[in-house]
């Protein structure tokens, strides 16, 4: 299967693979040693839906675990790896049942003599089940002062949403919403009603940049008709997105006003709702010389690093549209979340204002 087969399938009884490579971090004796490090960049994709999220946490299944325990596989990182010691990091985190079309990060393993970081993708892919949702893309060296997370300066997401999520299908409807509701979120903002958790704290560290957020004309995919949210900014915070194109859906439901939603962007309480996971994706971070010279002062990374990995973006656009798109449009027709979260949530617990001094439960879906 070539991951623990514990994680793939939940088997009671796991058998774990030899390493591909000879022991390269402990010799006969069982001394530790020290081989030669490698600093790479690795582009993947997944499908999130099984995952909770993309970050190790506890013992939960989630992208990075099991990414890492391939690597284990293959013999190219220790058994004993710390976050640490692995300098592992990456340049956006997803939630749970959340993708990515191009998620990248950077860590330090051992390249095994013969082979080169071009080949790696291939060879993790084959430590990975046959059936995986994560697919691995490409590998490059970025040089040691890049870092997938501090060097970012930006990230586009979008969101795969069905639409009649909307109240109505009309063109008019749609463009109504997209050149003037849309927009109010554009700029820099107060944010703190947008995440799982408010409080005084956060409302001195929630301001964020939106630099994009619109929405396509409807398009098919196997039948159904669907738009496709764009969101771009520096960075967002847990359920920001989420709360954002809800908002939208509640506007669009008669449940608030542009003046309801202006205010959500105040430092005034709001309890808005959360959208659905199911059709929202990470589709690209951006890394700029600029914030990789602020990170590192005088080490610029050199441009002839293909940091974007736009060698391999036709490749990811399929995979998003023959894969990505067809996993989340099943979802949609064998169980109908959106129109659940419509009936169950946006309209059961409509966005409303409260007294943060009489109300400190946020509904949460």
């Amino acid at each position: 299967m070539g991951l623990i087969h514990s994680i793939a399938c939940q088997d009671a009884n796991p058998i774990k693979k030899q390493p591909k490579f000879p022991n390269l971090f402990y010799d006969a004796y069982g001394n530790q040693l020290k081989p030669h490090q490698t600093y790479i960049a690795l582009c993947y994709g997944y499908l999130g839906t099984n995952y909770h999220g993309s970050s190790l946490h506890d013992q939960d299944k989630t992208v990075t675990l099991e990414l890492q325990e391939a690597l284990v596989n293959l013999g190219v990182i220790s058994p004993n790896r710390t976050k640490g010691a692995l300098k592992w990091s990456e340049s956006s985190r997803t939630d749970t049942g959340v993708h990515a079309a191009k998620q990248v990060a950077t860590f330090r393993l051992v390249l095994p003599e013969g082979v080169k970081v071009k080949d790696l993708p291939r060879l993790i892919q084959k430590q990975l089940s046959k059936n995986s949702p994560i697919r691995v893309w490409a590998a490059v060296k970025p040089g040691i002062i890049f870092n997938a997370q501090q060097s970012a300066s930006s990230r586009r997401y979008h969101y795969l949403l069905p639409v009649n999520t909307f109240s109505s299908e009309n063109i008019d409807h749609l463009n109504y919403l997209r050149a003037k509701i849309c927009p109010i979120f554009v700029g820099r903002h107060q944010y703190a009603n947008y995440t799982r958790h408010i409080t005084d704290e956060l409302l001195h560290t929630s301001i964020k940049t939106i630099s994009e957020f619109t929405f396509t004309d409807p398009f098919d995919v196997n039948g159904t008709k669907y738009v496709l949210f764009t969101i771009s900014g520096n960075s967002f915070m847990l359920n920001q997105i989420r709360k954002m194109i809800a908002a939208v859906l509640a506007v669009s439901h008669h449940l608030m006003t542009e003046d309801d939603l202006k205010d959500t962007l105040t430092e005034t309480r709001w309890l808005l709702p959360r959208l659905i996971g199911t059709g929202l994706f990470l589709d690209q971070v951006f890394f700029e010389q600029n914030q990789i010279i602020r990170q590192h002062k005088d080490k610029p990374i050199p441009k002839k690093k293909d940091i974007h990995f736009s060698f391999v973006s036709e490749e990811i656009e399929v995979w998003k549209r023959n894969i990505l798109f067809n996993h989340i449009d099943q979802i949609v027709k064998e169980k109908d979340p959106f129109k659940e979260w419509v009936n169950n949530i946006l309209l059961q617990f409509p966005p409303n204002k409260f007294n943060i001094d009489d109300q400190k439960q946020e509904f949460s879906s």
